[in-house]
């Protein structure tokens, strides 16, 4: 296993084809993880992280980060800010964590976490009855539907789930309000 650190520089960071742990610096990074079953943390400013093959932690950390997590069954957590958070091939747990989330791993299984103060996340191809939405904090959540859209409501969470109608069947943890 390789752990590779960036420095504050705006660094491109690259992992090996074995399990790596790497950390990004303070500024714009890049990092490409390589083959392997790798744990990426991003830094304080907006990161591109590409997971590529293997079973994945990413995580964004601070700002607007952009995450792939590539092939393999992967879990990507955008962390604070405005993400963008893409799947890839596999079966994947995306964590869009904070507002204005973008979420996008067509065609596998996947669980879309949410909580009850994720702010405003969208949520490009759900596929019902093969993927499913988690909600960790209990309590009780809205369906509206905007023509082939849902907007689910959580507490402040608002998540829009484009050209998919969901029902309380695709939905866990929580109560259906009618």
């Amino acid at each position: 296993m390789a752990l590779v650190t960036g420095t504050d520089g705006g660094d491109i960071l690259a992992g090996t084809s074995d399990p790596d742990v790497i950390f990004s610096g303070g500024a714009r990074d890049v990092v490409q993880a390589g083959a392997g079953d790798d744990e990426i943390h991003g830094g304080a400013n907006a990161d591109r992280l590409y997971g590529d093959d293997g079973d994945d932690y990413i995580e964004g950390d601070a700002s607007n980060d952009k995450i792939w997590g590539g092939t393999g069954n992967d879990t990507l957590d955008g962390g604070a800010q405005n993400d963008r958070v893409y799947g890839g091939d596999g079966n994947d747990v995306l964590y869009g964590d904070n507002p204005n989330d973008d979420n996008d791993n067509e065609g596998w299984q996947d669980v879309f976490v949410f909580d009850n103060d994720d702010g405003t996340d969208k949520v490009f191809d759900f596929e019902a009855g093969l993927d499913t939405v988690e909600l960790t904090d209990g309590g009780t959540y809205t369906l509206a539907y905007s023509g082939s859209n849902t907007i689910m409501t959580y507490g402040s969470t608002t998540v829009t789930f484009y050209d998919e109608l969901l029902s309380d069947s695709d939905i866990s943890g929580a109560t259906l309000v009618v």
